[in-house]
């Protein structure tokens, strides 16, 4: 017997392989018929006759063999791949092939492929990173009696939905409205994912659940059941878990209904035996940050539309917990940096609170001993409206850019401490006008003056609140009332103008009248009425009390003195005052007050 070796050779010897390819087809078409593969060759070319593209291949029985797909740089990117594949198929159908199929390395050239109807029927990986080598097919004519009897393989066995509607049972919403609530009461975004998580595989009865989000180029595993600690910090490249790619590049879920028996399963979970497995895209906006990746282990249950449709819905749950998460860190983050540059509002704020403390307590002490009302006259007026008309002085200059520019925010804050400035030192003065008519020290400066001009200057001063409101105001004045009086023009003003005021803010439609008249030759009346809430009967006397109020005033805000001090000021001119009202329907108030004041100019 002659000795046989085997041989290796580094330099291709054309001679033996041909000897080979010959023996092989020698032995081929004695044994089955002929097995000589048919060259197929398909050329682009410009007009000066280059190539500039091409796709070459082999042929036997029937099967068109696709080995090279090329297309030039100088017009890659204008669709001629494209149409070298098509040319290809067309001329295989003339040529009665019922099959073409070909192999890529490339995973982003897949969706080239499936466009023109090329599935994938096997895939090899252990290749370098971001390399598996598919395996694609197209059928070009397969008769009914014909049928593929082997498993079902990779894009074969996935299926897809489009984007659920959004509607679903009334039940689950409540369920899902429920979560909502309960997880938007947490801050921690890890805390939150692992409970949506654990939520979607109770209600889509889906034990294993993993939640993976976009970190550069990879997907990482941030949230999972409890049953899969081996997940923790799972990086998923591409090549990787193709299912849950599919579902992020397309932004639509995707579904493998056994996925133990798929051919391109991750080995990762050989152990729990995953059959249905849905996986839906987190969507935020137009973009996809990741993938709900949701598992059964009971064999022969699919996912239902419905299932897809509350996947989706969790899935968008998790986007929803992520901006608002990532929102409320910024948030945080602004806080801490503006600190530094708020020092000085914060100041004023916390004078202003002081200040408010102060004030408190001033008007308790005022209310338990008239002793000492003096001092806290003396107090009031040098501590307390000294620092707050500052106070009102600097942030004017802030709002008025003479210190700096401020931002949007900032300025802000500077006409809100303006305003409450202004409202704290209007208080502060009724506070001490009641003070000083407790004390005595309340100044009657009585002098003549047109009783039409008073009234007219009231009216044209307050005309603007009661336009702001929408409401009708009226002046009306007797034509037989004389037209000069003896008394304090001031006083008359602060006391109509309280009247006017308290019109115009318990009414909220309607109108508001200002009257003035004889009473008879030696008294005149001024009368302000209103179309208001009203005030109900068992309160009309406790009214001109002291820090005495309706509920309607307690919500409209106010001291509860401005009464009280109209009281004392038409008393100490020898004046009255008459209400009636009702609830509903409006309230009326009349002053009547002599035509020439003969009291004592202080009290």
């Amino acid at each position: 017997m002659s000795q046989i070796r085997i041989e290796y050779t580094n330099t291709p010897n054309p001679d033996w392989e041909n000897t080979v390819k010959q023996g092989l087809y020698a032995h081929n078409r004695k044994s089955v018929g002929s097995r000589d593969l048919v060259s197929f060759s398909l050329f682009a070319l410009n007009e000066q006759d280059e190539v500039v593209g091409g796709l070459l291949g082999d042929s036997i029985w029937g099967w068109l063999m696709i080995d090279i797909l090329w297309v030039s740089e100088t017009v890659r990117g204008q669709g001629y791949g494209e149409k070298l594949m098509m040319r290809a198929e067309e001329i295989a159908i003339e040529k009665g092939y019922t099959n073409i199929i070909l192999e890529t390395f490339s995973f982003q050239a897949l969706p080239f492929y499936q466009k023109l109807g090329y599935v994938v029927y096997g895939q090899l990986d252990g290749f370098p990173p971001g390399h598996t080598r598919y395996s694609l097919k197209k059928a070009l004519a397969v008769s009914d009696a014909v049928k593929d009897n082997r498993p079902p393989t990779y894009h074969e066995s996935l299926r897809y939905y489009s984007k659920p509607d959004k509607t679903s049972t009334g039940e689950y919403l409540t369920v899902l409205y429920e979560i909502i609530l309960g997880l938007l009461n947490r801050h921690s975004k890890d805390e939150l994912l692992t409970q949506i998580v654990e939520d979607a595989a109770t209600f889509l009865d889906a034990p294993y659940g993993e939640i993976m989000l976009l970190e550069g180029d990879t997907l990482v595993v941030r949230a999972y059941t409890a049953n899969q600690p081996y997940l923790l910090g799972d990086t998923v490249k591409r090549g990787e878990a193709l299912v849950t790619w599919r579902a992020f590049d397309t932004k639509q879920p995707v579904l493998v209904d056994d996925y133990f028996k798929w051919s391109g399963k991750r080995v990762l979970y050989d152990d729990a035996q995953l059959r249905a497995v849905g996986d839906f895209p987190i969507l935020l906006g137009d973009k996809c940050i990741g993938v709900l990746a949701m598992a059964r282990v009971e064999p022969d249950y699919p996912f239902s539309e419905n299932d897809v449709q509350r996947g989706m819905q969790f899935a968008q749950l998790i986007a929803v917990v992520i901006d608002n998460v990532e929102l409320y860190q910024q948030a945080l983050e602004e806080i801490e940096e503006r600190k530094q540059s708020q020092a000085i509002i914060e100041f004023q704020n916390e004078t202003l609170r002081q200040t408010n403390l102060a004030l408190e307590e001033a008007r308790k002490q005022a209310d338990e001993a008239n002793a000492v009302k003096g001092k806290f006259v003396a107090t009031m007026s040098h501590e307390i409206r000294t620092p707050l008309n500052a106070i009102m002085g600097y942030t004017q200059l802030y709002l008025e850019g003479l210190l700096g520019d401020l931002s949007d925010e900032q300025q802000e804050f500077m006409r809100r401490i303006f305003a409450n400035s202004k409202q704290l030192l209007y208080l502060i003065n009724q506070v001490l006008d009641f003070s000083k008519m407790g004390a005595g020290f309340t100044e009657i400066i009585p002098s003549d003056f047109s009783i039409a001009a008073l009234v007219n200057d009231i009216f044209t001063e307050t005309e603007s609140l009661a336009i702001r409101k929408g409401l009708i105001y009226q002046l009306e004045l007797d034509k037989n009332m004389p037209l000069r009086a003896f008394g304090d023009w001031g006083r008359m003003k602060q006391v109509i103008t309280n009247f006017i005021s308290n019109a115009i803010k318990f009414t909220d439609k309607g109108q508001v009248t200002l009257s003035c008249g004889r009473v008879d030759d030696e008294t005149w009346y001024v009368r302000v009425s209103d179309t208001g809430i009203g005030i109900p009967q068992d309160q009309l006397n406790s009214i001109f009390e002291e820090f005495q109020q309706t509920v309607s005033g307690q919500q409209r805000g106010g001291t509860g003195l401005g009464l009280a001090i109209v009281k004392k000021l038409v008393t100490l001119m020898g004046g009255t005052i008459t209400v009636t009202s009702q609830i509903g329907t409006g309230s009326q108030f009349t002053v009547s007050l002599p035509f020439a004041y003969e009291g004592k100019s202080k009290a």
